[in-house]
């Protein structure tokens, strides 16, 4: 699939490159996701790997589906691909090369529950837990990790012991001078999204910002958020524990779905039930700006209506999800009708910081509605958002008049008021219906 994709859009991903072998001497492939990606550009980098346990195929479908939707909306949705114009993903869909292919030896059609790498411990004792073989707090405690050889758990002889390990550790940190901030280690199961730490029941100092992420990554798959330490179980010697420890990024541990090998019928749906998270884990591993709060506010006669010779300003309170700084920040209005006139276009923010709120309430935004507006007339404003390069697109609709209330019924009493012809009459619930010239004459129940 790597390979293929590199053909259909050899501008957006790389030629499949490898990150070092594995104890049985297979390759740990990677890929790049970016517009341009044979260059290395000063973009945020995100990095993704699935697969550290072999039985979890489910999260790396759910990540294949992920770089498969941003290569194919990329010049098709803006949103796409303004993200890809300014990030760069790194991705390893098999990190656990040797014990994914023992699955496929043992399970072709699917199913196997090898779970380590396929050293040769003692005897016909294999497999150390890669998950526990990471520097960070290795060893901490025999809770979380095993000093067992049989374990599923078991860490190792020592840290990094694991060529599979050691690699991802040396690219990580080939990586951390140009741009690398966010690194993700995806399993399956159990509907998490977590952080550190996951050696001791303990906050990161980043805790607050985690927990703001985490309500966004998690807002469609409904999945829960915590530390991995509390929300799983307590894990030392793990990924996300050492890309928070020691290489500085910010270190994220989700568990996909409700199985390891989910049936056929299941493969896409849950792709997409985590497609949102994913995006957004991307956005947010370089300065992302988002609406904290719109104020759409006529300027006439007060009545809050847009009519005819008034104006519209438009107030927003942005928020830097991101990780980076927003820098060079301004909005700008614009209008797809000629029955608004901008008269305050631009409005500069300057540098928002990661994680910080930023408006332009003392000054607004402006447009004009002309007195020849027709009533009914639907318009058309956008809200762009500019920031390090980015340019993201809020739209803004207003219509022009006074709606006018054609029918007003509590519903307490049986007076007919919403029947029109053969309709019956309303019941049970509120029913109004307002309108301006383009007269409608139908009750809508509300």
């Amino acid at each position: 699939m790597l390979d293929t994709w590199r053909q259909q859009y050899p501008n957006l991903i790389t030629a499949r490159r490898s990150i070092g072998q594995s104890i049985e001497g297979r390759e740990q492939w990677s890929v790049k996701i970016s517009a341009n990606a044979d260059i290395d550009e000063n973009e945020p980098e995100i990095y993704m790997e699935t697969l550290i346990h072999a039985r979890e195929a489910s999260a790396m479908m759910a990540t294949m589906r992920c770089v498969e939707y941003l290569l194919s909306r990329y010049g098709v949705d803006p949103a796409i691909t303004d993200l890809l114009d300014h990030r760069e993903i790194w991705y390893v869909p098999v990190m656990n090369v040797d014990g994914y292919e023992y699955n496929r030896q043992i399970a072709p059609n699917g199913g196997g529950a090898w779970r380590k790498n396929r050293r040769l411990v003692t005897g016909t004792t294999y497999g150390i837990d890669l998950n526990r073989n990471f520097g960070y707090q290795w060893g901490f405690d025999d809770l979380g990790s095993s000093p067992t050889p049989s374990s599923g758990t078991y860490r190792g002889a020592s840290a990094f012991s694991e060529p599979e390990a050691a690699n991802v550790r040396d690219f990580i940190t080939s990586r951390l001078a140009l741009g690398l901030t966010t690194a993700w280690d995806i399993h399956n199961s159990g509907g998490l999204c977590m952080w550190p730490w996951g050696y001791a029941n303990l906050q990161s100092p980043r805790h607050a910002r985690y927990t703001e992420m985490a309500a966004d990554l998690v807002a469609q798959n409904g999945y829960r958020p915590g530390i991995v330490n509390t929300r799983l179980y307590p894990i030392n010697g793990g990924t996300v524990d050492w890309w928070e420890g020691t290489a500085g990024l910010y270190g994220w541990l989700p568990e996909l779905g409700e199985a390891f090998w989910v049936s056929n019928d299941r493969i896409l749906a849950l792709a997409e039930e985590n497609l949102h998270m994913l995006l957004t884990a991307v956005k947010y591993a370089g300065p992302y700006l988002l609406t904290e709060a719109l104020a759409v506010v006529e300027v006439g006669d007060g009545d809050g209506a847009f009519e005819p010779g008034e104006r519209i300003e438009v107030r927003a309170t942005v928020r830097n999800r991101g990780v980076v700084n927003a820098t060079a920040s301004s909005m700008q209005l614009s209008s797809r009708t000629p029955f608004a006139r901008i008269e305050v276009g631009s409005v500069t923010l300057g540098n928002v910081p990661s994680f910080t709120s930023a408006n332009h309430t003392a000054t607004p935004l402006r447009a004009a509605i002309p007195e020849w507006a027709a009533p009914g007339t639907r318009l058309e404003l956008r809200l762009h958002y500019h920031f390090a390069g980015h340019q993201l697109t809020q739209p803004i609709e207003v219509v022009v008049g006074v709606p006018q209330p054609l029918v007003a019924d509590d519903c307490e009493v049986a007076t007919n008021a919403c029947t029109t012809g053969s309709r019956p009459a309303c019941s049970g619930s509120r029913s109004t219906r307002t309108t301006g010239p383009t007269v409608g004459s139908t009750c809508t129940s509300v």
